[in-house]
């Protein structure tokens, strides 16, 4: 069925124009909970800013101590040696956390506490290379996939 409303419809990126980046516009975000609303460029970066966060820094060198994540794409800056983040103790099973590393060291990702990431051991970190991204997949309450 042809949608026959005047509002354009779209569904992944949304591309402005350099001469339209101040039109006005509606964005309309449904994720399967509620529904967001976008009519300006400061509302569209507040609802992105809920599901990206870029420019973090890795902190801790033990999984008590790691940075957790939180938001669904994580894009580190800066990584310090031996530094990284954990996946939150109240991620849902089925979440998908991906993380990006643009710093200068390798970034540790720790599982929940009393999880393991693929075979690597209760609680042992997985590495994300300088320059390298993987996304972690909650199996369970104890098992993390990683790819």
């Amino acid at each position: 069925m042809a949608n026959s409303s005047s509002t354009p419809q779209a569904i992944g990126a949304i591309v402005l124009p350099a001469n339209q980046l101040l039109a006005s516009f509606l964005v309309q975000i449904i994720s399967g909970g509620p529904q967001d609303v976008a009519t300006t460029l400061g509302a569209l970066a507040q609802i992105a800013g809920s599901v990206a966060a870029v420019g973090l820094t890795a902190t801790g060198a033990s999984q008590v101590t790691a940075v957790l994540l939180g938001s669904v794409t994580s894009v580190f800056t800066t990584v310090a040696a031996g530094t990284g983040a954990a996946v939150p103790p109240t991620a849902a099973i089925g979440s998908v956390w991906e993380v990006w590393n643009a710093g200068a060291n390798n970034l540790l990702i720790y599982p929940m506490s009393g999880a393991q990431i693929q075979a690597l051991g209760i609680n042992a970190p997985a590495t994300v290379v300088p320059g390298g991204r993987s996304k972690f997949v909650v199996n369970s309450a104890t098992q993390v996939f990683a790819g």
